[in-house]
């Protein structure tokens, strides 16, 4: 869908499509409090990349090497552009979500950073 029939879309319709890409992003495998916690933090009106990980190292470098301005942890202990920190206090064995707001061209671009442990792809895969 472009960007330009997203507008018009309903704040309801809007959400929908958000909460179908987080799902499809995430292999189905974020539960669906998860999915709530997240969709409480995000906005209908921004565009939004959406970044999966399945590897806490891969995840936790990606909010390290960020030039973002702000970041907010949704879920877990990640913290973004303090490796060393988040390393320190990441439980690789919960998901986690972390949105970075950084500036580029004079635009801003928000990217939802999601961690899915290995184990619950697995766990997913084997059912």
């Amino acid at each position: 869908m472009t960007n330009e029939n997203f507008v018009l879309l309903s704040d309801e319709e809007k959400n929908e499509k958000l909460r179908n890409a987080l799902l499809e992003k995430s292999d189905n495998c974020l539960t669906e409090e998860e999915l709530k916690i997240i969709m409480v933090h995000i906005s209908p009106n921004k565009q939004y990349i959406i970044r999966t990980y399945r590897e806490s190292i891969s995840f936790l470098t990606s909010l390290a090497s960020s030039d973002s301005n702000e970041s907010q942890t949704l879920l877990g202990s990640a913290l973004a552009g303090a490796l060393g920190m988040s390393m320190a206090m990441f439980d690789d064995a919960n998901s986690a979500a972390v949105i970075t707001k950084s500036d580029r061209d004079g635009k801003c671009v928000y990217v939802i950073h999601i961690y899915i442990p290995l184990s619950r792809i697995q766990r997913r895969n084997a059912i």
